[in-house]
């Protein structure tokens, strides 16, 4: 070997020492944290920014009736306002069927990609039923919340938007 190679070995040990015993000294850069989960639901602002959804008034057809059943059956999707938040979209609907005594929802044909979380308020934000995050057969049925007002909210990772898949089937008005 000659000299010249000598040369250029060492001096590419050297340099690569140099580069090599820089780095060590630094930190590693820290990954980007997970996406946490959504913002808490039911929340003040979503309810002002939410779309409502009229609902036929609830009134009884016979006097043995608890409830009556008030058809919508309408795409999520294409049901009530988007937000964004954080890497979060949320569906929000607001939802009023005047002389109710309460209110719960049918959702069908429901697929809910990974990580979406279902809520269920009422109109002040106060009484929350949640987070839902599976759908036995497609089908979710709220719990009542006592009130002519509710509403429904679907938070989900903003990649997964196109992946939601279900309809608001019907609610119901209770009578009683």
């Amino acid at each position: 070997m000659t000299k010249t190679h000598q040369a250029t070995i060492a001096g590419a040990a050297v340099l690569a020492a140099a580069l090599i015993g820089g780095c060590a000294g630094r930190p590693a850069p820290t990954p980007a944290p997970l996406q946490p989960y959504p913002p808490p639901a039911c929340d003040r602002t979503a309810i002002e920014h939410a779309d409502a959804l009229k609902l036929p008034a609830t009134r009884p057809d016979d006097q043995q009736a608890f409830a009556r059943r008030l058809a919508v059956d309408r795409k999520l999707s294409r049901l009530g306002r988007w937000q964004q938040a954080q890497g979060w979209s949320t569906l929000v609907v607001q939802m009023h069927s005047a002389g109710a005594t309460s209110l719960s929802a049918h959702l069908a044909g429901l697929q809910l990609p990974p990580r979406t979380e279902v809520w269920w308020c009422s109109g002040d934000g106060r009484e929350r039923h949640g987070p839902y995050r599976e759908a036995a057969g497609g089908e979710l049925w709220t719990p009542v919340i006592r009130d002519e007002r509710a509403m429904l909210q679907i938070w989900l990772p903003s990649a997964a938007v196109r992946d939601l898949e279900g309809v608001l089937a019907d609610v119901q008005g209770g009578l009683r």
